[in-house]
């Protein structure tokens, strides 16, 4: 009888052992395909984030050649406006100099017709002076307001690139956009 209650108790073991292996095989499989789903989004998100990093350093190369370009516009614009400020400068001594040969020519009493023809020349170029500082004047007055304007596209690019990239992990920069995901990504994965 002890030999039979032996047997029932090992048939039982083997039962409910065989049970219990069942059903872990069951949890088992059912977390790797878990973990296997998981990996699986881990790779496109991650596949996505690269894509993402790729445009991100394409555009940032644009961007940059863009700067570049609006600095060189910048200080042809600089030296344009130099130029303008030389040629103001020869202009205005060049109208105190014929003004100074009017005073001279009207002190000369006795040579006033010979002088009546090079005051009519002499006013003739200063109209034309005047004319050109004048619009030396609005020309400058242009190019120092399309300097401030691209100034300050060219702050408000310098502020778009620096709050568009975060510095990870004292190593490299990353947009801030992929590491917002990132780390929204991860918080929504722990329990």
């Amino acid at each position: 009888m002890e030999q039979l209650a032996l047997l029932y108790l090992a048939t039982g073991g083997l039962l409910v052992g065989g049970l219990v292996w069942l059903i872990f095989q069951g949890k088992l499989r059912r977390a790797e395909e878990r973990s296997e789903a998981a990996a699986e989004t881990t790779r496109q998100a991650v596949g996505k984030s690269e894509e993402e990093i790729k445009k991100l350093n394409e555009e940032l190369a644009r961007r940059q050649e863009q700067l570049e370009r609006k600095g060189q516009e910048l200080a042809e614009l600089g030296q344009k406006q130099a130029e303008l400020t030389q040629m103001l400068t020869t202009t205005h001594v060049e109208y105190r100099e014929l003004v100074n040969q009017l005073r001279t020519c009207e002190g000369r009493r006795s040579a006033l017709e010979e002088e009546n023809r090079k005051i009519g020349e002499l006013e003739t170029r200063l109209s034309r002076s005047e004319e050109e500082v004048a619009a030396g004047q609005r020309e400058i007055a242009a190019l120092g307001a399309a300097r401030e304007e691209l100034q300050r596209e060219l702050a408000a690019e310098k502020r778009a690139l620096e709050e568009g990239l975060i510095f990870v992990g004292g190593s490299h920069y990353l947009p801030g956009r992929v590491v917002r995901n990132l780390i929204a990504a991860h918080q929504e994965k722990q329990p």
